[in-house]
């Protein structure tokens, strides 16, 4: 039986108050966030980048990025679930060209999951008041996120898979148009990002 949940201490913020300001420090570290991920990536034997410039490499990762500050900030909403979907849908696909196995796709999933916690956990060192019940809460948002990408990227990457061996380049990238027929919709959700703001 799970005990009761104990109250903050004075000296902690509120969980959603001291998310927010999680949100603007990762925002802040966007660039050597995904900088870092890409730097791992390359240096990891599972995943086969040899021939892959970074901007093949590491495209999917800021909307990936973009969904989970969203979720840190409003807990998950229809448009940062939406995104997920959707650019992990988009990222399998391309992977599946790039002649990618599942391992190395969740592996990529993997390494981007250790920056956060470490990101996580630097952020911790610089606000004391980022108590038990905010630290539970940031944990939780960004493992749940990065645990719906490996759910979709597994389950679309099966699906391409059953497909027979051997295919050429083209009827890959056939196979490839025709998923992403299937995944657009009318009425898909997009978040606005903050270079959306400036535009508008």
């Amino acid at each position: 039986m799970f005990s009761e949940t104990k109250p903050m201490k004075k000296t902690e913020a509120h969980p959603k108050r001291i998310s927010g300001r999680l949100a603007t420090y990762l925002t802040e570290q966007k660039d050597a966030i995904i900088k870092e991920w890409v730097a791992q990536v390359r240096k990891d034997s599972a995943v086969p980048t040899d021939t892959m410039a970074t901007l093949e490499i590491g495209g999917h990762v800021p909307p990936i990025f973009d969904a989970i500050i969203q979720s840190l900030r409003q807990h998950r909403t229809d448009a940062a679930m939406e995104q997920i979907r959707e650019t992990t849908a988009t990222h399998i696909v391309t992977r599946w060209q790039q002649h990618y196995n599942l391992p190395a796709v969740l592996r990529e999933v993997s390494l981007l999951r250790t920056i956060f916690i470490y990101h996580l956990r630097m952020f911790e060192e610089l606000h004391p008041d980022f108590g038990v019940a905010a630290r539970f809460f940031a944990s939780a948002t960004i493992n749940s996120m990065l645990d719906k990408v490996v759910m979709d990227a597994t389950d679309q990457f099966l699906k391409l898979t059953r497909e027979p061996k051997g295919l050429t380049a083209k009827r890959r990238k056939e196979i490839a148009r025709k998923a992403a027929q299937r995944r657009s919709r009318p009425g898909a959700v997009r978040l606005r990002t903050n270079s959306d703001t400036r535009r508008a």
